[in-house]
């Protein structure tokens, strides 16, 4: 009997994991999957992407453009939606940096009038 049963559970095990394998070819790109231990299955996004970019978009609003700091702001939002607080950072930086950039720009065009 004891034989029988660790075979359906090899049998099981089996199962389970090229169910695994072949469920990750339908998640996006940069998503982890997880189990816990009551079998559920968790979805985990990677977020430097997000991160990298939101630190991209704070250069450009400082050298460039303070319109940079539009894509910034989401950038920061996408991912307090994933990792609730991280995206703080990033969004008040680019805020605080959009402000300085437009305000040292106003300065050079009232100055050379």
């Amino acid at each position: 009997m004891t034989d029988d049963n660790d075979n359906i559970n090899k049998i099981i095990d089996e199962n389970d994991q090229e169910d695994q394998n072949d469920n990750r070819h339908f998640f996006e790109f940069g998503e982890n999957i997880k189990r816990n231990n009551d079998t559920a299955v968790m979805v985990e996004k990677n977020s430097t992407l997000f991160v990298i970019l939101g630190w991209i978009c704070a250069a450009l609003t400082v050298f460039i453009s303070p319109l940079f700091a539009i894509p910034g702001v989401v950038f920061g939002v996408m991912l307090n939606r994933q990792i609730r607080g991280s995206g703080n950072i990033l969004i008040i930086t680019n805020t605080v940096l959009a402000l300085i950039s437009f305000s040292f720009n106003l300065i050079y065009i009232l100055m050379t009038r």
